[in-house]
């Protein structure tokens, strides 16, 4: 169970290039427009991940489109 739920986590560099975006623009949905994500205690700092399956379930909601979306429409 604990390997299947770290396959789903994501960075925000994976998140940028899945939404073709820039790092600072996730960093930016995470803080302002609510991205959900999960903080990971670490020893000198915490990491930031995302659950994949919350963060396109936030997307389709707030209207933020995947590359792979835009890429099948074409």
């Amino acid at each position: 169970m604990k390997e299947r739920v770290l396959r789903n986590l994501m960075t925000d560099g994976m998140l940028a290039v899945m939404f073709g975006m820039k790092i600072v623009t996730i960093r930016h949905w995470r803080r302002f427009e609510g991205m959900p994500y999960v903080r990971i205690p670490g020893d000198h700092r915490d990491a930031i991940r995302y659950d994949r399956r919350a963060v396109l379930r936030w997307a389709a909601k707030h209207g933020k489109k995947t590359v792979e979306k835009e890429r099948a429409r074409l």
